[in-house]
């Protein structure tokens, strides 16, 4: 399967599952339906989502000029699809050095009360070789984009909604120099403990930012041919099965024509693997 393919996908898969829990929780029949998803299916993907993947491409070591560029471009793109976006910016203590960084938060109605949160990281990492990092982490963050783009009408509908949609642009994810506790993870672990420690009030309960977020998809090392998917979490079970049954549904529509071999394999494997979904999870996200 195509890069392309695969990202049409995967993308196709998480706005399915996202628009079935928003759907419900609003107790709105706004899921998309199979018609509307054989439309989805068949827009020209490679004509809108191969150039923003192209912007992506480049070096983005925290401190660059691509690595601003980036960011820019992340947060112009956003804004442009009638997201609002915030830039969560914040000085990290890394092994070389004191660097600024920035989140890239956007969400699609920033008075809702909780969010599906969709993630990824845009930082690449410093090596002594040129290396863009494709997988890690351009192409994720550029199908977050399309999504925001393509599905810019359907997503119409959950910029009023109690339960609605937050893109997360992670920076400092890649370690400077070896990954440990403290020199990884720079930009989720500072909005994580940033969302712990801001308050609001809801229903006259004083809690918590983290309290908003109805569950995290991350996304990272994805565009490699045929991958495997397994569930990770027990707390997320239903989702993953969500996941299984979306990719069937795309499927049975004919848009999967180059598949080969089920993605979301209905398994799951305990390991716990380090990335920027950690710190929400340690917090009970």
């Amino acid at each position: 399967m195509s890069l392309l393919r695969f990202t049409f996908v995967v993308i196709q898969i998480i706005t399915i599952v996202s628009s079935q829990k928003i759907s419900s929780r609003n107790k709105q029949n706004t899921a998309i339906s199979q018609d509307t998803t054989y439309k989805l299916c068949h827009m020209g993907i490679e004509q809108h989502f191969k150039p923003i993947l192209d912007e992506m491409l480049i070096e983005r070591v925290v401190g660059t000029n691509n690595h601003e560029f980036v960011k820019t471009y992340i947060a112009e793109e956003m804004k442009n699809n009638g997201w609002t976006v915030e830039l969560d910016e914040f000085k990290a203590m890394t092994p070389k050095g004191v660097y600024n960084m920035t989140n890239v938060v956007a969400t699609l109605n920033p008075m809702a009360d909780r969010y599906i949160v969709i993630a990824c990281h845009y930082d690449s990492k410093l090596m002594d070789f040129y290396f863009v990092g494709a997988t890690d982490s351009a192409v994720p963050c550029a199908m977050m984009i399309y999504m925001a783009e393509s599905l810019n009408q359907r997503l119409e509908t959950f910029k009023n909604t109690p339960l609605s949609l937050m893109m997360v642009f992670f920076d400092g994810e890649e370690a400077f120099v070896e990954w440990t506790d403290s020199d990884s993870l720079y930009g989720s672990r500072h909005l994580a403990s940033k969302m712990e420690n801001t308050k609001f009030l809801h229903n006259g309960r004083q809690l918590n930012q983290l309290y908003r977020i109805e569950f995290l998809m991350l996304l990272d090392l994805l565009g490699t041919k045929n991958p495997k998917f397994y569930n990770y979490f027990l707390e997320t079970a239903d989702l993953y099965r969500s996941l299984i049954k979306s990719e069937t549904i795309l499927n049975k529509t004919g848009c999967l024509n180059e598949h080969t071999q089920t993605y979301f394999r209905p398994m799951s494997a305990f390991v716990q693997i380090d990335d920027d979904h950690m710190p929400f999870y340690q917090r009970g996200t």
